[in-house]
Formats: C-alpha cells, structure tokens, sequence
C-alpha cells in the first residue's frame, strides 16, 4: 500500500504544518494539495504562466492556466491575504518544500491521495465531515465492484477523494454528484497532481442534470460510503437523488408513491442509501455500512426482505476488520448487490479477523488483507471457516438476520450426550425497570461484580436498585437460579446460592404507599441487573449445577459469540438464547460426576481465598508502623 514516507508525503506534511501555522489552519490539506498541483502543473507545461517552478512566487503565474485546473477557492488560500511580509515569507518556505520535492522525486508520481486517512484527525478539522477509510479498503472495494475500463461508476460521499482516484486510475469514468456535503476543490487538485490534466474530456463528472422532481442520473456500477446512522433531514436535498423501482406501487414496499414519483420509507442514512440509490444502478453496487443494517428490526429488516424477497440481488456480504474507517472504531460492513441474476444464495464473509501484521507499534498495525476478502466475496475462493453460501430460505428461518457468524457457528459435536435447546429446560426471569418514586422499593441487584465465579453467590451483592413493588416477585432470584449477562461482555455466568426470597419479606416494612421498606439491605431480595437475566431450571433432565457448568463450557462460549448483535455494544436477546442454544444433557451418572468435581473445584477456590486473605493479614503485620497506620487511615475514612 502507500508509503507515507515518500517524498511526495514529506512535501505534503510539510506544506500542511506550514498552513496550520497561519490563519489557515482549517484549510491545511486544502492548502497543501494546492501547492502540489500548481507545481505539478508547472512542470508539465500546463500552467502557461509559469515557465519554471520559481515563477510560482508570482501571482501572475498562477492567473493563466488552462481549464481553471485549479480552482479559485484554491488559488485564494495561497494569494488571497495579500503581500505582507508573512505571507511572502509563507510562499517562499512553500515554494522551497516544493522545489526540494522536484529535485528529489523529479516527475515521478506524487501519489498522495491516502493523505486523508494518514493524518485523518486533521484532516477530517479541514473537511468538518466525510469519511476516511484505510487504503486497503479502498482497493478491496474496486476489486469487489469489478467495474470493466470505460465503466460509468458512481461515487458520491467521497469527500477525501481516496475511491474516485482509485477508479480514475483503473479507466472508469466517475461521477461524483451525490446528496450532502460536497466539494470539487480536492478532487481537482488530486486530478492535477495526478496528471489528469484534459478537464474537457475529464474522466470525471461533477454534476448531473437535474429532472422536474429528481436528478437524471444512471450509472453501471456504483461505489458509496455514506454516512453512518445519519438520520435524513427534511428539505436537505436528499430526495432528488432518490431512484425509482418499476414496481414501487405496493402499499408494503420500501417504496411510497408520492403522485407521479416514489420516495423512499426509509430515514436512516445507511440503509436509505442502499434503497435509493439502487434503482439507478444497471449492473453491481458496493456499499460500505454500518454493521447495524444486517441485522437491525424495522426499516433495515424492511430493506432486507427487500433485496433478498423482491430483487434477489444481494450477492454478498463481509464484515470487516474494525478500525477501517476514520471516524469509528465499528466493524464496517461490505455489501455488494448484483443485478447479473437473481440470487438464490447469498456469500456470507465474516472477515473480522482477516488482517495482516505489518510489524509496527502504530494504531493502524495490522491492515486488511484484501487480497484475501475479495476471491471469498466473489466465490472464486473458498474457506469454511470464514466464508459460506447461505440459501434465501435459511435466512427467511433466522428473520433475516445477515450476520456471518450465524451461519458460520461451528457444528455441535455429540459430546455430552443428546442436545436440547435452552427453551425448553428453563424459564426466564427479566431484570425489572428502573424505578424512579418515592414509592419504589430498593432491592439487592445482582449483576457483574457478582459473575464469574465458581461458588453460588449468596450476597451482600455489591449494588442496589429502586423497583415497583407489584415488580418484586416476579424477578427476584431464587437458590438454584442462573444470572447470565446478555449485554456487554457476553456469557458471564452465576449460579444463585441462599438469598431472601419471599419468605424474608417480613423483615420488611410496609409503607402507607405500598411499597417495601428493608432497614437492612443485606437482607433485601435480590434480582438480575439490567446487563442480565437469570435462567430457572424447569426440566428435571438437567440439574442447576450442571446447566451452570455447561454456561461456563467453552462450548456455550461458542454458541453465544455466534448470536452478537450490536454496532456499539454487543448484546443478545432472551428469545435468541431459547431458541438457539443447544445444550447437551449427559446420562444421569455423568452428571453426578461433574457435581462432585464442581464441588471439590469450589472447595479449592475457597481455600484460595481465604490463604490470599490470610497471605494481606501476614503482610501488613509484618511492620507494626504500617499496620497502625492503616488503621488509622481506615478510622479517619469511616469518620
């Protein structure tokens, strides 16, 4: 991929720290490309008012030029302050990094246009929006497209310019219009420094006509970014670029009619991206998501049905690596869509692995190893364990969830005896809402500080929580019972020993208002924390003790990983858990053995924590000076 150490990116690092020393620091890399392609203009004989690199200090050379190749926003970062000694000054320095660059590298490429992802904090102040995305993305993304040279492709959102250079370089003619925020100053500048010099018979379009209602635009092909979980607003333009389906006359379509067009029912950038734009696409769209789309309810399960049910035309899909986008550290997803053939199957990839080690200490160390992702997204490579081919009807089944990890769990081996699935062994018992009353009743709340351990927790639990009264017995906790964690840090697990249940109850005082009063909290009921549920054995096929062994098998670990959802912060939801967890029961005997080894393991984990503690006694008895001071630390803090 690009080396940031060329002489290119010396020479562009240099023009933008140059800027951000000056009143245009927002506008460095603008500033910095500017100078680039006047230089590389010059150089080539494309900029008459300059006959040699030194005439760049003169605001006449830079007044004749052929096509506007560099436009006047750009012009004016370098000439608009005026003559002062500083600005004067700031050209000079500008005009010596430049000719260093000349002298060095001569007319070899100054290829620069992953500027925005190597220095993508400052970059993203210059722009105040847009995405950069991480080289390799960028070339896994033409590759997946596989758009033939002289290919219409369309790239909107590409305010960095990374994926329209990539397509200009590969033959294809990109049109860059598009809906939001846009800019052409940056794509011209790249084009100059790229040699593209003929703006007339340019390769690239910047603007497309625009109909009664909507823009006229089609394209072969189209490549789009857009924003993430933007959500659209009325009267910013986004409309017109919406495409239309032949067949949008359905009431349930993502589609609505509104008089003689349809607009989109959908509000979410992602996923209104993938529902507007597809209608003007003749033959293959890559789209980078957020994960959020292929497996959220609603409007993103709505385009989902959508492509898979009535345009069978989405190919594939592969989640990524994270950190391959500038502004998030969520795991992108690819989708490419198809309208080759109708697709009974759908390549699910999950690539969030697939990475290669470049041997540096840098946030950015490990890179995509596209050259890997693209054969398994095209299915001219195969590999089991990360990529598969799914059937339409398998995913109608799993209510049109698209995550890879899915349809990729590994298969359940016979180990431990016939499998049931956890519906049918237990029942659940939910975390109660939050209760904000002066009547509400404060409980004992069992959550992570009390998960992971071996013995069954009996309490004082480390945290309290305010509930309805009327809400108690339906979630407090009972000895036997499970606490497993189904938000955050997935598949902790607990087993409940002797808490108070209902039988305590009259250690608690009744309020004139209905609720419950416990003097002592210690003895308060306990129930699940809002990151948990608790599970109550109902079959007499499986002990607790051995449900709770399995919860804490890696086989469990597995199965739950498999099941994630989140863009943010994983999580799994009850009826997934039911439904999907198969859970082996062994033979009656082998379960009495793995009882009596749970035992003799919690016997140990005893043992251990009494000879820590024994262990902090000893050590702080050892100087009388220290242990008297840790009293008297501890008294002042009670105090």
């Amino acid at each position: 991929m690009t080396n940031k150490n060329t002489p290119a990116y010396r020479a562009l690092w240099e023009l933008m720290d140059l800027a951000r020393g000056s009143h245009r620091a927002n506008n460095a890399w603008l500033y910095a490309l500017t100078w680039l392609a006047a230089s590389r203009l010059a150089m080539s004989g494309h900029l008459p008012g300059a006959t040699s690199i030194n005439d760049l200090i003169s605001a006449s050379a830079w007044d004749i030029q052929q096509d506007g190749l560099i436009p006047t926003e750009a012009k004016d970062l370098v000439w608009g302050a005026g003559d002062s000694t500083h600005e004067s000054a700031m050209r000079t320095r500008a005009l010596g990094i430049v000719t260093q660059l000349i002298e060095e590298y001569g007319h070899h490429e100054w290829d620069v246009i992953d500027a925005a992802w190597q220095q993508a904090d400052t970059w993203r102040a210059d722009v105040n929006s847009g995405i950069a995305l991480a080289p390799e993305l960028c070339e896994l993304a033409i590759d997946v497209l596989q758009a033939p040279r002289q290919s219409a492709v369309w790239i909107p959102f590409d305010l960095s310019g990374q994926l329209v250079m990539r397509a200009v370089r590969k033959g294809l003619r990109v049109i860059v219009a598009g809906p939001g925020r846009r800019t052409e100053t940056h794509l011209r500048l790249l084009l100059a420094i790229e040699g593209q010099t003929d703006l007339a018979g340019s390769a690239v379009v910047f603007d497309v006509p625009r109909g009664e209602v909507k823009r006229d635009l089609t394209a072969d092909f189209l490549l789009a970014t857009p924003p993430i979980g933007m959500k659209l607003q009325v009267g910013a333009g986004w409309r017109q670029w919406e495409g239309e389906e032949p067949d949008a006359a359905d009431p349930n379509s993502l589609y609505q009619r509104q008089g003689p067009i349809s607009q989109v029912q959908i509000d979410r950038s992602d996923s209104w991206a993938i529902a507007a734009f597809w209608p003007r696409v003749s033959q293959r769209a890559v789209f980078l998501t957020s994960p959020s789309v292929l497996f959220a309810k609603g409007q993103e399960q709505r385009l989902r049905e959508h492509l898979l049910m009535e345009r069978r035309c989405l190919a594939a899909v592969a989640v990524l690596p994270t950190r391959q986008m500038s502004i998030t550290s969520l795991a992108p997803v690819m989708l490419l869509l198809d309208r080759a053939r109708d697709q009974l199957s759908i390549r699910l990839v999950d690539a969030t692995e697939m990475t290669v080690d470049t041997r540096s200490s840098m946030r950015y160390g490990r890179v995509l190893d596209y050259e890997r992702i693209a054969p398994l997204m095209l299915r001219t490579g195969e590999d089991e364990k990360v990529a598969c081919d799914v059937s339409i009807e398998a995913v109608i089944r799993r209510d049109f969830n698209l995550m890879p990890a899915r349809y990729l769990r590994p298969a359940l081996t016979a180990a431990g005896g016939p499998r049931r699935p956890l519906g049918d062994l237990v029942t659940v018992i939910r975390a109660p809402v939050v209760y904000k009353d002066p009547a509400a009743t404060v409980v004992q709340e069992a959550g992570f500080p009390e998960l992971d351990r071996w013995r069954a927790i009996a309490g004082p639990c480390v945290k309290t929580t305010a509930i309805q009264p009327r809400k108690l017995e339906h979630s407090i906790l009972r000895d036997g019972d499970l606490l497993l964690s189904i938000k955050g840090t997935l598949g902790k697990s607990a087993l409940v020993g002797e808490v108070p249940t209902a039988e305590h109850f009259p250690f608690g005082t009744t309020r004139k208002d209905g609720g419950l009063v416990f003097p002592d909290l210690h003895r308060a009921p306990v129930v699940p924390s809002q990151s948990c549920i608790a599970l109550r054995v109902r079959d007499n096929s499986i002990s607790p003790v051995l449900l709770f062994l399995y919860l804490r098998s890696n086989d469990f670990k597995k199965q739950i990983d498999s099941l994630r959802l989140g863009a943010t912060i994983a999580h799994v939801t009850p009826a997934t858990l039911l439904q999907e967890i198969q859970v082996p029961i062994p033979p009656a005997e082998q379960q009495q053995d793995y009882i009596r080894r749970w035992s003799e393991l919690c016997e140990l984990e005893a043992s251990i924590e009494d000879a820590q503690q024994r262990t902090d006694e000893i050590r702080r008895a050892l100087w009388l000076g220290d242990a008297q001071q840790e009293s008297t630390a501890n008294q002042e803090t009670n105090e």
